[in-house]
C-alpha cells in the first residue's frame, strides 16, 4: 500500500482498534446457592383407662374404658415444602401400663430433629466479546416413556421407547464490554433442574385368537376368543424447574445477585380432649401438639471479568515491553 506516512498511521492505529476488539474476552462466574433447613418437633401422649375392670356377672356396669388417640393427628407433621422431615424422624417411644381395679394405659412418643443442607453449583464459560456461549452440568437418567405394539398370532407384545431427562444447571450467557472496559452487558438464562421422581403407571390390555387360525392343532379353526393379557409400565418424569431470562449490566469484577427464590412452609398441628386439655398440669395428659418449618431458598449470583490480552501480556512478560523499545 502507497500512502502517506499520515494515512499510514492511521491505517495502523485503526488495525490495531480492530485486532484489540476481537483480543477481548469475557470470563463469567455463576453461583446456583441452595440453602435448606427444617426443624421438627413433636411430643405425643396418649392416656387410656379401663373402669371396673373386674366386673363379674352379677356386675350392672360392664367394664369402661376410656380410649385417647389424639397423638395420631399429630403424628409427622408435613410441609408442602420439598425435603420436609416430618415423616423420616424417629425418636423416643414409651409405654407404661397399671394393673389393678383402675387399669391406666400410656403411651409416650417424643422426637425433635432439625437439619440444615447447603450446596453451591459454580459453573463457568469463558467467551469472545459479544459472543453467546452455554454451559452444561447435568445428570441423564433413561426412562420408559412409551410403549410401541407389537401383535402376533395369539400374543401382543410392547416394544418400549426409550427417554433421556436431565437434571442440573445450564448457564446460557451472551457477554458485551461497553466502549470504556469497565461495564460488561449481560443477557442470561440460566436455569436449574431437579428430577423430583419417576411417576409410574401400569395398564393392560387383551390379547386375542384371531378367527380361523387353528391354535389347538386339531384341524379346525378356532374362535375369537381372549387368551390372556398384556401389562406395560411407563415413566412419567416430575421436574422442579427454576429458570430466569434476564439482560443486565454488571461491572468488571463485580457480583450481582440475579435471582431466586425463597420456599418456606410452617404447620401446627394440635389435637386434645374438649375441658380436660384445659386443665392447668392435667392438660399435658389428654393433649398432643406438634410442629414443622421448612425452608427453601434458592440465589443465582454473577460475577463478569475482562479479559485484554495485551494487558496480561504485560503483567505476564512485564519486560518484553522494553526490550521491544530498545
Amino acid at each position: 500500500m502507497t500512502q502517506t506516512p499520515e494515512n499510514q498511521r492511521q491505517l495502523i492505529n485503526l488495525l490495531e482498534q480492530l485486532r484489540e476488539t476481537r483480543a477481548i474476552q469475557i470470563t463469567v462466574e455463576t453461583r446456583f446457592l441452595t440453602v435448606q433447613r427444617n426443624f421438627l418437633e413433636d411430643v405425643g401422649v396418649d392416656l387410656d383407662f379401663v373402669f371396673n375392670t373386674n366386673a363379674g356377672n352379677d356386675a350392672q356396669f360392664s367394664q369402661i374404658a376410656v380410649n385417647n388417640d389424639s397423638s395420631t393427628f399429630t403424628l409427622g407433621p408435613v410441609t408442602s415444602v420439598p425435603g420436609s422431615i416430618g415423616s423420616q424422624a424417629n425418636g423416643l417411644t414409651a409405654s407404661a401400663t397399671f394393673l389393678d381395679d383402675f387399669q391406666v394405659n400410656m403411651l409416650l412418643r417424643a422426637v425433635q430433629a432439625s437439619r440444615s443442607s447447603t450446596l453451591v453449583t459454580a459453573p463457568r464459560v469463558t467467551l469472545f466479546n459479544g459472543q453467546r456461549a452455554y454451559v452444561l452440568v447435568a445428570n441423564q437418567r433413561a426412562y420408559v416413556s412409551d410403549l410401541t405394539p407389537q401383535v402376533g398370532t395369539g400374543v401382543a407384545l410392547f416394544d418400549p421407547e426409550i427417554s433421556v431427562v436431565d437434571s442440573g444447571v445450564v448457564l446460557d450467557v451472551q457477554a458485551t464490554v461497553s466502549s470504556d472496559r469497565k461495564y460488561v452487558t449481560l443477557t442470561l438464562r440460566p436455569q436449574l433442574s431437579t428430577l423430583v421422581q419417576l411417576a409410574q403407571f401400569t395398564f393392560q390390555s387383551g390379547a386375542s385368537t384371531p378367527t380361523g387360525v387353528d391354535i389347538n392343532g386339531d384341524g379346525f379353526p378356532d374362535t375369537v376368543g381372549t387368551s390372556g393379557t398384556a401389562s406395560g409400565i411407563i415413566q412419567q418424569p416430575e421436574i422442579q424447574l427454576t429458570e430466569v431470562r434476564t439482560t443486565v449490566s454488571v461491572p468488571d469484577g463485580g457480583t450481582l445477585l440475579l435471582g431466586g427464590q425463597t420456599v418456606a412452609g410452617e404447620i401446627e398441628l394440635e389435637a386434645g380432649v374438649p375441658i380436660l386439655s384445659k386443665i392447668p398440669f392435667l392438660k399435658r395428659l389428654f393433649t398432643n401438639r406438634s410442629t414443622a418449618k421448612d425452608e427453601f431458598v434458592l440465589l443465582i449470583l454473577v460475577r463478569p471479568t475482562i479479559i485484554i490480552q495485551r494487558e496480561v501480556e504485560q503483567k505476564q512478560f512485564p519486560l518484553l515491553s522494553t526490550k521491544l523499545g530498545q
